[in-house]
């Protein structure tokens, strides 16, 4: 539940072992540098191809007291840098073998971070993420087309939503954070196509995903919320997360699946009072409807019934604004009447899987898919099991 960390460390935090890593490291070091120049270092295509997944690292030159100071900033995916994937999801114990699993691929980068700096460093930012298996006939492009009819308040900036690739993702992005669902097959399908058009980073490291999903036959929905440090803490205190805000700490199942769950429920507002598309009989509904609901008159059982189809064609936004721009009409009442409906069990609300797989964490392994014939790079990534966390005594 757990991907993408963004930890950014002061000059003095970091040992720079290796200048000769960062191509143009010398513009950095002249006289009259200017504040904000960059070098930077990241993975190749061929090293991702290979397997060899590393941090993105930039260092910048920042005014501190008088002079100019070179601020590290590291960027990975916690599940790629061990698994060489996001599919799999990491568990809390993980995070020991995560940081020295860091260290190493730092230290191959010229880098050398000490365990207590990364342990205790508060992100700059954290992605958090669930990746939810659809095998029972329901599309990603169903339940992402539902949440894109969600009643989604101003106060969440959402009229900066982006619906693209042909209805496979979904986001509505901030300044400050970013909620994403994207159809996870769908995406290293495009990468497949050109990297550009692809959603992730560094897709080309999990493309063997992508013949493994196809033989399984099952898609992936997956769920991200991206936070900066200032929104993080803000959902913490809505939240009532009571752990502090470094590395370790938010490193936690319990953190990241209150957060998932505080953005489900924001962004899933309205849906209930929806009718999905998918509904086509809606003589049979209205009757089931009317059977479950005698204390509503047929007038108005038929006006809601109305209203829950355009909501569910248009989006609850949508259909609110054109109903209150209608004299006469009082949409506070109406929105009641609908909220008191019991609904049909025939009405089939595909987003419900996503609600249900919140209820708990349980991590998405490959051990679950027996049958999988996908190399989880554990040759690949056997030299791993050798590594230990770097302690003083290796910077002499």
């Amino acid at each position: 539940m757990k991907d993408t960390v963004i930890i950014t460390l002061a000059e003095g935090q970091y040992v720079m072992a290796d200048k000769s890593k960062f191509p143009k490291y010398s513009l950095l070091e002249r006289s009259g540098v200017r504040p904000g120049e960059k070098v930077e270092q990241n993975p190749t295509p061929q090293e991702l191809r290979e397997g060899n997944y590393k941090p993105r690292l930039t260092i910048y030159a920042r005014p501190a007291a008088g002079t100019m100071s070179r601020v590290l900033k590291i960027e990975f995916s916690a599940p790629k840098l061990l698994f060489g994937n996001n599919f799999e999801e990491l568990v809390d114990s993980d995070f020991d073998e995560l940081i020295t699993h860091l260290q190493a691929k730092l230290k191959e980068m010229g880098v050398w971070v000490y365990t207590q700096v990364l342990e205790s460093t508060i992100p700059t930012g954290i992605h958090y993420s669930k990746n939810f298996i659809l095998a029972n006939g329901t599309s990603t492009s169903m339940i992402i087309s539902e949440l894109a009819k969600a009643n989604v308040s101003k106060r969440l900036d959402s009229n900066k939503v982006r619906f693209r690739n042909e209805g496979h993702y979904l986001s509505w992005h901030t300044n400050s954070f970013e909620v994403v669902f994207y159809d996870k097959v769908k995406d290293l399908e495009q990468s497949k196509k050109s990297e550009k058009r692809a959603i992730e980073k560094d897709n080309s490291l999990q493309m063997p995903l992508f013949e493994v999903f196809k033989k399984k036959r099952f898609e992936v929905l997956r769920f991200e919320v991206r936070l900066n440090r200032r929104k993080l803490k803000l959902v913490a205190e809505k939240v009532g997360l009571k752990t502090g805000f470094s590395f370790r700490e938010l490193f936690s199942s319990d953190t990241s699946l209150a957060v998932l769950r505080y953005f489900w429920q924001e962004y899933t507002q309205g849906l209930e009072l929806a009718i999905p598309e998918t509904i086509k009989n809606d003589l049979d509904t209205f009757r089931e409807l009317s059977k479950l609901n005698p204390h509503i008159k047929g007038n108005r059982l038929l006006q809601c019934y109305l209203a829950m189809k355009l909501i569910g064609a248009n989006g609850y936004r949508t259909f609110r604004q054109a109903y209150e721009s209608t004299k006469g009409t009082n949409w506070t009442r109406l929105n009641k009447d609908i909220k008191s409906l019991v609904l049909p069990p025939t009405i089939y609300r595909p987003y419900k899987e996503i609600s249900s797989g919140l209820q708990e964490y349980k991590p998405v392994k490959f051990a679950d898919y027996p049958e999988s014939e996908l190399n989880n790079d554990n040759e690949r990534y056997k030299q791993n099991d050798q590594r230990q966390p770097i302690s003083a005594y290796d910077y002499d």
